[in-house]
């Protein structure tokens, strides 16, 4: 595990080498929401998911909350400080799939004794092939400023021609390109983030 050596203290009461070997996504944040350490698992994840960039931008010490934007920055700080102020443990479901296989993921944030911050899991849930009918990547899918938008969740893209259609369209979770715009669809915002 890379975890920073002086947040290390407040850690001892966890079997850091079990965590450390699990194939659950696992990382430690301190109470300001700065990532203070991570397992194997999700130094794998990322990489495996066209992630290389995640671990460049999101190291020891930088705000996960960064990574996060629009109404789910909201959704997450709140459960986050409910998490915090309740001494409770918070779960929430969400999809990450990939090009190919659909995956959905639990994640629980258990906070830290004394307040000090959450120790966060993401395990893996539902791992199945692909429900939605794939479709080529075409210019209906960039908008009228050039940008592709997708959802956060589902990543299935918005198709410009028909405004209320998200379309599966696999090269552009295998192959991200670089102006690509996230957003929420309206049924995944409904369904994992309203309220």
């Amino acid at each position: 595990m890379i975890i920073d050596k002086e947040f290390m203290p407040c850690l001892e009461h966890l079997e850091l080498q079990v965590l450390g070997t699990s194939d659950d996504v696992i990382y430690f944040v301190d109470h300001n929401l700065y990532l203070m350490g991570y397992n194997e698992a999700w130094k794998k994840f990322a990489l495996e998911n066209n992630g290389e960039d995640i671990l460049e931008r999101f190291s020891i010490n930088c705000n996960i909350i960064d990574a996060i934007s629009g109404d789910a920055k909201e959704f997450y700080l709140k459960k986050y400080q409910q998490a915090h102020d309740a001494k409770e443990p918070y779960t929430h479901e969400y999809e990450c799939s990939s090009d190919s296989i659909y995956r959905k993921f639990q994640q629980t944030v258990y906070p830290l004794p004394q307040q000090r911050g959450f120790y966060i899991t993401n395990h893996l849930s539902v791992s199945k092939p692909i429900p939605y009918e794939p479709l080529p990547f075409s210019d209906c899918y960039v908008n009228s400023q050039g940008f592709i938008v997708q959802c956060s969740h589902c990543r299935r893209v918005q198709n410009h021609h028909k405004k209320e259609s998200w379309d599966w369209v696999p090269e552009l979770v295998s192959h991200p390109l670089q102006n690509t715009s996230h957003t929420y669809c309206p049924p995944c915002f409904d369904f994992y983030y309203r309220g």
